[in-house]
């Protein structure tokens, strides 16, 4: 049964480790948005219809990619909630065995060590799912925000489709590799990310 009870507290271990990476990631989602926006914003500048087309285009995407995190958010708060509830069930069994028997106290030792790591993983990943959750609501207020400034802008182009190709303003080259560049950096990010949180 300790052998049992260690291979537990040591499995328990590892998953608030992961759980604490997963919720961490919503920073970087968080940049992500930002670099976004950014590209989005010089693209309402030029006021080219293609450029607003594709960033529409790729927000929409990036909106359903925040949709997946958050499940799998969700999912990782359900794994914190039932690693919790086995850490507490170790301690009760610790508190059990330190009553029935002190033959062995390297064991006791051991357990009250695994069981301490367990308490600290847990107040760390409380916080860190508090931040991960403010997080996500900055996101999705980002995606809204630029999804709705994005389809004013390409209205407001369409109703001045009539002006002249001559009095149309250029495309900075410089600026459609960059927003391509970030688009895919940001995709090759965002695919690391979920497989992170998958495993």
């Amino acid at each position: 049964m300790t052998t049992n009870l260690d291979q537990a507290l040591d499995q328990n271990i590892r998953l608030l480790e992961e759980i604490f990476r997963v919720t961490e990631n919503y920073k970087v989602a968080l940049e992500e948005i930002k670099e976004l926006k950014k590209a989005q914003q010089s693209a309402l500048n030029s006021s080219s219809n293609e450029i607003l087309s594709d960033m529409k285009t790729a927000l929409d995407v990036k909106e359903q990619e925040i949709s997946e995190l958050k499940q799998l958010f969700k999912t990782a708060e359900t794994q914190f909630h039932v690693a919790d509830r086995i850490a507490k069930e170790s301690n009760a069994k610790l508190a059990g065995m330190q009553k029935i028997s002190h033959e062995n106290e390297e064991l006791k030792e051991n357990l009250k060590e695994k069981t301490a790591q367990l308490s600290e993983k847990t107040m760390q990943l409380a916080l860190v799912s508090t931040e991960a959750y403010e997080t996500h609501c900055l996101l999705i207020n980002a995606l809204e925000k630029i999804k709705k400034l994005t389809i004013d802008e390409m209205m407001k182009s369409e109703k001045n489709s009539q002006v002249s190709d001559n009095n149309k303003i250029k495309v900075d080259n410089s600026l459609m590799t960059k927003m391509i560049e970030n688009m895919k950096m940001m995709e090759q990010e965002v695919q690391m990310l979920k497989a992170k949180m998958k495993t």
